[in-house]
């Protein structure tokens, strides 16, 4: 779904316009979503047409988001961040080596899957330097490795809820700026 964002001064004027289909993932996090319509409609002002325009900055001044609007965004966001989080890989020591191992989708079925052959097999991991290859693991190993990855997980949407229940307790004060305040934390990521 295409993304369309003001980066606004502290006055409301538009500082930057961003587009997910120009700028990518590149949008600030202090960047305001807005209608599409919104957007496109401040790409049309033009100088004379004042009130729009005060010293050649643009006045336009899209809706500010209200506390329940802006807590459906953090939790869009905090959902994405926690899955974001999840897929990005996690490490084990379950061989006796520290080993990073992948976690999208894909690798969680193939995980799950080689856990129940119960059987010793390569699995792919990457080693200190990086590099990926598939190292053997006994049965338990892989066993260790899933439990790992669930103690991984878990640590992560538990960290989720607890913020979306800080946004609940946010909501029913009212406060914007307490629900403003509620962002997913760099050092769970």
């Amino acid at each position: 779904m295409a993304r369309f964002c003001f980066l606004l001064a502290t006055d409301g004027r538009i500082l930057t316009r961003y587009s997910s289909a120009l700028h990518g993932n590149a949008i600030p996090d202090d960047a305001i979503d807005v209608a599409k319509t919104i957007y496109d409609g401040s790409l049309n002002y033009r100088k004379e047409q004042a009130p729009y325009y005060v010293n050649n900055v643009l006045e336009f001044r899209p809706y500010r988001l209200d506390a329940q609007q802006q807590s459906l965004r953090t939790r869009r966001d905090i959902d994405q961040r926690c899955e974001d989080a999840i897929t990005s890989g996690f490490s084990s020591n379950a061989t006796g080596t520290r080993f990073d191992y992948d976690s999208q989708r894909d690798d969680q079925l193939n995980l799950n899957a080689a856990i129940l052959l119960g059987i010793d097999m390569h699995y792919p991991c990457r080693d200190a330097q990086g590099e990926k290859g598939f190292h053997l693991h006994t049965a338990q190993q892989l066993r260790q490795v899933g439990e790992d990855f669930n103690q991984f997980k878990m640590k992560l949407l538990v960290y989720g809820n607890e913020l979306k229940q800080q946004l609940d307790q946010a909501l029913a004060s009212g406060e914007l700026e307490t629900v403003e305040a509620i962002r997913w934390g760099e050092a769970l990521s």
